[in-house]
């Protein structure tokens, strides 16, 4: 989970809380549709096992791989009030730890 990771019983020391709910996912493509469509399947099936409705969420993607064609999907149908950022954006030089409050992953 990185180097900052803690265990469950170890004290948390949050610099930042995130509150609303977080779906952490790593994409199978980013230019394949079949791949791409079945990225969005599964982000609605934990959407809806979860019950969360897509204004509350935020995606943050675990890769690097590029936008593509089907990225503003992302944006626009399961984060619409939240950026879509990558995990690489949380991990800034020298920034304080950030806990989530309901982290889901994919």
């Amino acid at each position: 989970l990185g180097p900052g990771f803690q265990a469950k019983d170890a004290p948390l020391h949050c610099g930042r809380r995130v509150a609303h709910p977080v779906l952490l996912l790593e994409r199978g493509d980013w230019w394949n549709p079949f791949h791409a469509t079945e990225d969005f399947f599964n982000a609605f099936v934990v959407m809806h096992v979860h019950r969360i409705e897509p204004q509350d969420l935020q995606v943050i993607l675990a890769d690097r791989k590029r936008d593509g064609a089907l990225f503003s999907v992302w944006q626009r149908a399961f984060s619409p009030r939240h950026p879509v950022t990558r995990l690489a954006d949380w991990w800034i030089s020298g920034s304080q730890s950030v806990c989530f409050d309901k982290l889901l992953f994919q």
